[in-house]
């Protein structure tokens, strides 16, 4: 691993994951919109650490609403206006020429509720490792992402989400790469290897990687809804897989 990097820096990128947050605005004009997209950070293993929510905001003529959520930081992506945050939401007062407005909310670890949580562990030679402890090290490096349903999530995000891991392998100290069930392509020195889930399904991606010096940039996992006319398919799919298995 490169120096100061983490083993697994996995970076979770969660398309329209939670309702948007109930807006107010304080005009007559149609009421504020809002897209919003979540990232979280997880540890080594697979554990939350760290939630920020990007907003993005379709004024519709005004300039002053409120965003009823609990949020631990608010920072302003767009301009100099500054938010009145308070324990019931945030509240914005713009200048009226502005367009779309961006702000991002860091929220506490255990405020939001995933479609998959993830468990994730390491082997040295076959032997169960420690992450810290993988940094250069000679060998196949087994990486095992067990990815787990989220039972409480509401049903939309339980049939309809689409889970995908992907990460780049830089081929130059790398002697090998396996990653059963995953489209493995070559990107000029590196591979790119992309798993895939149906929604809810419950799995565990694992990649082997033969290495002279084992370093990486981590993991990206991305939950997105399917699109309406993958949503056609994936029912029969679902259908499918549970006869087979």
């Amino acid at each position: 691993m490169k120096t100061g990097k983490r083993i697994l820096a996995t970076f979770l990128s969660v398309a329209i994951l939670i309702p948007s947050s109930t807006m107010t605005a304080r005009a007559a004009a149609p009421s504020v919109t809002a897209d919003e997209s979540m990232y979280v950070n997880l540890d080594h293993y697979g554990k939350v650490e760290q939630i920020n929510v990007v907003k993005r905001i379709s004024l519709n003529g005004n300039n002053e609403f409120t965003d009823y959520g609990s949020y631990e930081r608010v920072t302003n992506m767009s301009n100099l206006a500054e938010p009145s945050v308070t324990a019931q939401g945030v509240s914005w007062k713009l200048p009226e020429s502005t367009g779309d407005f961006f702000y991002e909310c860091a929220l506490k670890p255990n405020a939001a509720s995933l479609p998959w949580s993830f468990d994730v562990s390491y082997k040295l030679n076959g032997v169960p490792a420690d992450a810290d402890k993988l940094a250069g090290a000679s060998g196949t490096v087994e990486i095992s992402m067990k990815a787990i349903p989220n039972k409480s999530v509401s049903d939309y995000y339980k049939n309809n989400m689409l889970l995908q891991v992907g990460t780049m392998v830089d081929m130059e100290d790398t002697l090998s790469v396996e990653a059963p069930g995953a489209q493995v392509q070559t990107v000029g020195k590196s591979k790119l290897v992309v798993f895939a889930a149906l929604p809810g399904e419950e799995t565990t991606f694992t990649m082997r990687i033969g290495t002279k010096k084992f370093e990486t940039d981590g993991m990206v996992i991305m939950m997105v809804p399917g699109t309406l006319e993958q949503m056609k398919d994936i029912k029969e799919l679902k259908e499918d897989k549970d006869i087979i298995l």
